[in-house]
């Protein structure tokens, strides 16, 4: 990715962090370090890879997008406000009785959304099938489903894994989030061990990225994409995130809050600083 097209998508991710962190204050609910964590794929995916058109969101040969984390919602609200889904207004809503963005996405509420996740776990399920129903399209729409990588501790989780090698669908990519959070290294790296280890036996391909590195994330889907859909198989890749991006080492790991006026200038002047240092252009 030319350096150009990154800080392109360093200044979207900012203002899309500056946006999550409004509609959470506002709403006074919702997991703001989660979302944070999150911002980068979804801009990448939505900016550079998904096939989607928001002037006709259900337009047939569109690739599908499963949020299954639903705890990071808002940053997925922010980011089909920002591509253009519905308007940004809408946002400052969230959560609301009555109000378009609740705190589950539901696909006959919001345009954009492809499904209404279920329990903890069952995104990969969901998006299994939806591969499933376009898997004679021609060319076959992609569906990318986005979990943490807790969810794989539920049974459910390795029944559609399985389902999904079976019927070798290898227009699914499933992105497995790798959340960074002190004291418990050990217990996510074993679980991506677990998963890794399952996926190599089954013959699937994978594959690490930077969750916060937007070339390294284009490296990795050129690399594996066109593999994973000519061998029929499905795609899974792990992608090492920071809890609370954008607003440096504060309660890390820890669901933050945001406590009234100080707390919400506090967070925008520190995403507008990082995305200064990382030499973007100011808003």
């Amino acid at each position: 990715m030319e350096a150009e097209r990154s800080r392109e998508l360093s200044n979207i991710a900012a203002e899309v962090r500056k946006d999550v962190v409004r509609m959470i204050s506002l709403a006074g609910t919702g997991d703001l370090s989660r979302s944070l964590a999150l911002v980068d794929i979804l801009v990448f995916l939505y900016w550079e890879r998904l096939r989607v058109a928001p002037e006709t969101p259900l337009e047939g040969g569109r690739d599908r997008f499963v949020l299954s984390d639903v705890l990071a919602c808002p940053s997925l609200y922010a980011v089909l406000a920002g591509r253009g889904f519905f308007p940004r207004s809408e946002l400052w809503s969230y959560a609301r009785l009555g109000a378009m963005l609740q705190g589950v996405p539901t696909m006959r509420r919001t345009p954009g959304i492809d499904a209404t996740p279920g329990f903890h776990g069952q995104g990969p399920g969901i998006a299994a099938g939806i591969a499933l129903s376009l898997a004679d399209v021609d060319p076959s729409p992609s569906v990318a489903c986005l979990l943490d990588i807790r969810e794989t501790q539920e049974g459910v989780f390795w029944e559609s894994l399985r389902f999904s090698f079976q019927r070798r669908l290898g227009n699914l990519v499933l992105l497995v989030t790798l959340p960074q959070v002190e004291g418990a290294e050990n217990a996510r790296d074993s679980a991506g061990s677990i998963l890794k280890e399952h996926c190599r036996i089954l013959g699937c391909p994978t594959a690490d990225m930077d969750g916060h590195d937007f070339s390294d994330m284009e490296r990795v889907y050129t690399e594996k994409e066109g593999a994973s859909a000519g061998g029929g198989m499905p795609l899974v890749l792990f992608a090492d995130v920071r809890l609370g991006c954008g607003l440096g080492d504060r309660d890390a790991g820890r669901m933050l809050t945001l406590n009234g006026r100080p707390d919400v200038d506090w967070a925008l002047r520190e995403i507008e600083s990082r995305r200064q240092r990382e030499g973007g252009d100011g808003a």
